[in-house]
């Protein structure tokens, strides 16, 4: 069972970020910076090759009405990018879907 694991992206990543922002906007001609994000990952064994773990984390995200900005993967962890507005709801609704809501007197 994947664990879950919820990040918001604060005012002081961001302003330390600014040299990097500087640099891709010169080698890319554009680059911008959100402080109102917010980052959901769920990190296990294999979870970036067991089927469907990704496709039911992304259909929890979105049923709270969250659009997953970003999307990045490894073996070990898939981690989304959404509005912060959204943080709380989203990281309760992947806890249900893959059954992390029960109480430790309830399994």
């Amino acid at each position: 069972m994947p664990r879950v694991i919820r990040s918001e992206i604060s005012d002081t990543s961001a302003s330390g970020s600014r040299k990097c922002r500087s640099n891709a906007a010169t080698a890319c001609g554009r680059a911008e910076a959100s402080t109102d994000v917010a980052k959901l990952s769920i990190v296990g064994v294999a979870v970036g090759s067991t089927p469907g773990v990704a496709g039911t984390m992304f259909a929890a995200v979105s049923g709270v009405g969250a659009n997953i900005e970003m999307i990045a993967t490894s073996e070990v962890r898939v981690s989304v990018v959404i509005p912060a507005r959204f943080a709380q709801d989203a990281l309760k609704a992947v806890h249900h879907a893959f059954d992390l809501d029960v109480a430790d007197g309830d399994a």
